[in-house]
């Protein structure tokens, strides 16, 4: 992804723009899973109960233990190590497991 943006851009790829794009992604998804793109009444329960795609998992919305409501896009977490030049995923975890990670550590 990031070769492809600084071909197409001429710019460095950065955080921001990789936010962006995983926001649309998951956006697209939920309007194409509740098949609609102004009926609230299908969309907010397509978030509460759905895992949506992108390009590097598949991410769900949660939060509603924490704050009340599943309107959190929750990331999945890797635990990396740099080994010379190279950074290497020893550890990670869905968006489910950090769900269920979160709402135990933040409701101790």
């Amino acid at each position: 992804m990031a070769t492809e943006y600084e071909a197409r851009y001429g710019e460095p790829y950065e955080l921001t723009a990789f936010y962006a794009a995983m926001q649309l992604y998951i956006l697209t998804d939920v309007l194409r899973k509740a098949g609609t793109v102004d009926d609230m009444d299908r969309i907010l329960p397509t978030i509460d109960t759905e895992t949506f795609d992108t390009p590097i998992a598949p991410m769900p919305f949660g939060g509603k233990n924490i704050i009340g409501l599943n309107r959190t896009v929750l990331w999945p977490v890797w635990i990396q190590e740099f080994r010379g030049e190279d950074w290497h995923i020893i550890a990670q975890s869905t968006g489910d497991e950090a769900k269920a990670i979160a709402e135990e550590v933040l409701l101790k």
